[in-house]
Parts: structure tokens; sequence; C-alpha cells
């Protein structure tokens, strides 16, 4: 009961608090790669190691987190894991918000159906395994609207690894049984923003 209780707070809060950007962070605006970039996506590899997946799941569910390397300050952990998925330096993107938003913006569909959050438990709950956009809505999902969705132009449509749309992982994590109603509750709010954002189902894309 604590566990669930404590689930049910993180959840209201993250969904609640606005975070419409993040401390010392630029926010990028979508734009298109360069040529070099476009060479690069044509190259790359749809193969990820376990440890690039522990740290976008990280930075995906945690938008506040700052980059590990101090020579890129103005982007978030999960930008720059982003970069570092297509083999890019992140202090090459650090001051160019355009080129940052479009490169991760493009890494993000090539490798959305290639990354599964893997179930983890911390000491005060315990998060199911879910694609990035599921671990999203365990953390700072208010700021991913925000950040990432209106200035980024983050597809919400990608699929998943099971062919799946976030709407449909919602509707599937909604009718697991037992889930409390408040919970599922909060997941009805969720998905309408996300909805609001043009999410669609898998069956009407």
């Amino acid at each position: 009961m604590k566990i669930l209780s404590s689930l049910l707070i993180l959840i209201f809060f993250s969904f609640a608090a606005f975070a419409g950007t993040t401390d010392n962070c630029t926010v990028g605006v979508a734009g298109k790669m360069d040529d070099e970039n476009t060479e690069n996506f044509n190259k790359l590899s749809a193969k990820i190691d376990e440890e690039q997946i522990e740290f976008i799941c990280q930075g995906i569910f945690n938008l506040n987190e700052e980059p590990f390397d101090e020579n890129c300050p103005n982007m978030t952990a999960f930008e720059e894991e982003m970069l570092r998925l297509g083999g890019y330096e992140c202090a090459a993107f650090n001051k160019d918000s355009r080129k940052r938003a479009a490169t991760v913006s493009m890494l993000w569909k090539k490798y959305y159906s290639s990354i599964t959050c893997p179930e983890e438990r911390d000491s005060v709950m315990k998060y199911p395994e879910s694609p990035l956009l599921g671990r999203a809505i365990y953390g700072t999902v208010r700021t991913f609207y925000g950040f990432m969705t209106s200035s980024y132009g983050l597809d919400l449509n990608v699929l998943d690894s099971n062919g799946k749309t976030v709407l449909d992982w919602i509707d599937a994590e909604m009718k697991k049984p037992g889930q409390p109603k408040a919970f599922v509750s909060t997941l009805k709010e969720i998905k309408q923003s996300f909805i609001n954002y043009g999410a669609k189902y898998a069956k009407d894309l």
C-alpha cells in the first residue's frame, strides 16, 4: 500500500507540475539536417547496447537532468544520450539548437522501436517495462509535452517494438487487473494530453 500510494503521488505531481523548459537548457527549434547529418543517418545501425538504453530511459524519465559532458551545458542528458546513440559528439551541437533539434528528432524516429525500457524498482516504487513514451509518463511527463514535443516536433505516433503507439500502451496499462481508480484517472488525463498533441492509435495511422 505504501508503494502504491507513492506511485500515485509521484505520477500526479509529475503530470500536474508546470515545467515548460529545463534549468540551464536552451530549447531547440525543429529544423532540417544538413548534408553531413543526413549522410551519417543513412549509415546508422539500429543496434543499441544495454548501457545506452539505461541512460536514454533515465534521460526521458527525468528531462531536468543535466548532461554528463560539461562541454554541453545547453542541453539535457536525454538529448546528449540520443546524440551519442547516433555517434555524435554533443559539443558539436551545444550552441546550434536547430541542428540539435533536427538530429534528435531524426534519431528518435529511427531508434524508438528498438528501445524498450526494462522493468525497474527503486526504494519507493516499481516501473513497468515500457517504450520510451511510457517511461516518460512515469517521470517528468509535462516537461516532455512542452520541451520535447512543441519545441522539437518529436513524432508521438512512432511505433514501439510491438507495433503499438503510446495510446495503445496507455490503454493496456489502464486495463491491467488491480489498477487503482486514481491511477487510471491520471492515465486518462495524460492520454488526453497526448491526443491534444496529435497522438493516434496504431490502427488509425
